[in-house]
């Protein structure tokens, strides 16, 4: 393999990880957990140093949660033994005479993952069309539309602010305005 395919492919994976790390993040959130919770969790998860936190409990207390951290841990295998090939794949390949240009070329490709996640977290409009574009795609496969998922914002003492996608509205509030649904005190 040729290591400027090499640092190519490592560049790659790497941007993919993080995406993945993205996406499982967004998936957790649908089953109510904070951004927070979700986001330690799925780290722990894909790195495979496992979740030994009592946060953990929260995705053993749900079917639906494990379901989602067994495919979340699978990836982070698959993952990790590519990525740590490619590693030692790149340095088996350098030799003493282009081993300062590889490692200059290694480091560019780790500051150009850097810039390009920042800038994707930061840039508003396309984070937000990205978590709206898998929510909906997490709400059709993980819930078939059955129930309404809530999505935890934030938790505050004792106050939890959440968004809640109505996917099935129930009989009973059917053709009646929300003004009238008594919603908040039920």
């Amino acid at each position: 393999m040729d290591t400027n395919f090499a640092i190519l492919a490592f560049f790659t994976f790497m941007l993919v990880y993080l995406l993945i790390c993205e996406i499982f993040t967004i998936l957790f959130r649908l089953t109510g957990l904070t951004e927070e919770t979700a986001r330690f969790q799925v780290i722990s998860m894909l790195t495979t140093c496992g979740f030994t936190t009592s946060e953990s409990e929260l995705i053993t207390s749900s079917r639906k949660r494990k379901r989602l951290a067994f495919i979340t841990i699978l990836f982070g295998y698959i993952f990790s033994v590519t990525i740590v090939s490619m590693v030692i794949n790149f340095f088996m390949r350098m030799n003493d005479i282009n081993s300062l240009h590889l490692i200059f070329k290694g480091i560019l490709a780790i500051i150009g993952i850097i810039v390009i996640w920042y800038s994707f977290l930061k840039i508003g409009f396309i984070k937000n069309n990205f978590d709206v574009f898998i929510s909906k795609i997490g709400i059709r496969t993980m819930f078939r539309n059955q129930h309404n998922p809530i999505m935890v914002l934030g938790i505050f003492k004792s106050e939890v602010i959440a968004e809640v996608t109505i996917t099935n509205i129930p009989e009973e509030l059917l053709e009646i305005p929300l003004k009238n649904s008594n919603v908040r005190y039920k």
